[in-house]
């Protein structure tokens, strides 16, 4: 049916409807994980200085649509649902919901679709309707735009979500409904006299780098582990996580959200850039894929775009300000990066700078908020 060779960490899917048996007959579904090197495949080519297992470690789905259905994310950075707040503030926000729904019908097909905005318990809090036609064979992109008064803020003491339930229609027929994908409400500011606001109010970040891999399951690890990292990490008087060097499961991104934890996902590498395009190109697209995943989820407010060793590239930060300009973008520059690359050649594209700080006499300073 297909080969995916991006990245072992971000979502993808195969169309097998033309392969399926219909009509009682047996079908086999058969998946071969290959772990074996790949140069064009990153992270890193044997390089990097953390656990890498092979096999299969993310929840694999076999979905059933009807024709006429909502979109993956990522597919592409215009597909699925995405959800902003372009205006909040502590009276007021608006929140902006953009679905994709194709239409592989062989004829068009009149379209209605529905967003209920959801509190936490459950109850309608706004409703937003449209219509169109949808031709043969294409998609369809729907926005909403809907004033929510008095929202509830996502916060690090009160981690509130709100739910968008997508419901799509063919005249009296429903057609699908996506029912559980959540957003909160908040907002960042930066400067060098307080360093970081959220909603309006001067925080300090207090956090730690972690990885996915588990005593004895490696990268096999349960959602129900995830959530118990992220448990220990706010109990013990953590804010925020680095998501090191590659995405995470979404179940640890969502822990972050229930738990009120600010999270940096990254895209996986680490510390080489073999230079070539097929090998970019892959960690470009990996990095998008996992925009395209957890751009909704409010404890992600940073992508990052150069990590470690590797330094800031532009492709990394050109895709995500395309895939979604309502974030900063992150640079994890290290003493040494600046001593080999110096130091304007790192400034002026990311809106975040780190310093990988091993005691050294002296913290870079860039002028502007960092995280050490």
């Amino acid at each position: 049916v297909g080969q995916q060779s991006v990245s072992g960490y971000t979502p993808f899917h195969f169309d097998i409807t033309e392969h399926v048996n219909y009509g009682g007959a047996d079908n086999v579904v058969a998946v071969r994980a290959d772990f074996t090197h790949n140069d064009d495949v990153p992270p890193d080519n044997g390089k990097a200085d953390y656990l890498l297992c092979g096999g299969i470690y993310r929840d694999v789905y076999l979905v059933v649509t009807d024709k006429l259905h909502v979109t993956f994310p990522f597919e592409d950075k215009d597909q699925g649902i995405f959800i902003t707040t372009p205006k909040a503030s502590k009276d007021k926000a608006t929140v902006q919901i953009q679905t994709t729904v194709r239409n592989e019908y062989a004829e068009p097909k009149a379209t209605t679709l529905t967003s209920f905005i959801l509190n936490d318990e459950e109850k309608v809090v706004a409703t937003a309707t449209s219509t169109g036609t949808i031709p043969a064979g294409k998609d369809h992109v729907f926005t909403h735009s809907k004033t929510i008064a008095d929202p509830r803020l996502w916060s690090f003491d009160d981690p509130y979500l709100y739910t968008v339930r997508t419901v799509v229609s063919a005249g009296k027929d429903i057609a699908d409904v996506y029912e559980d994908e959540q957003f909160g409400i908040r907002w960042f500011e930066k400067s060098n006299e307080y360093g970081l606001k959220m909603n309006g109010e001067v925080v300090e970040l207090v956090g730690v780098n972690m990885h996915q891999h588990v005593p004895y399951v490696g990268f096999a690890a349960p959602d129900s582990i995830h959530f118990k990292d992220i448990l220990q990490l706010k109990e013990a008087g953590m804010n925020f996580v680095r998501l090191c060097h590659y995405p995470h499961d979404v179940a640890t991104v969502e822990a972050c959200d229930k738990l009120g934890l600010l999270c940096l996902p990254e895209p996986p590498t680490w510390i080489d850039d073999p230079g070539h395009d097929e090998w970019r190109g892959n960690l470009s697209m990996a990095q998008r894929r996992m925009i395209r995943q957890q751009r909704n989820n409010p404890s992600a407010f940073m992508w990052a775009a150069g990590i470690n060793h590797l330094g800031y590239r532009e492709y990394l930060w050109e895709a995500a300000n395309d895939e979604d300009p309502t974030r900063w973008t992150h640079n994890d520059t290290t003493t040494w990066k600046l001593k080999e690359a110096g130091y304007e050649s790192v400034m002026g594209k990311c809106d975040v700078y780190s310093t990988m700080f091993y005691g050294g006499p002296n913290i870079p300073n860039y002028d502007q908020p960092q995280i050490i």
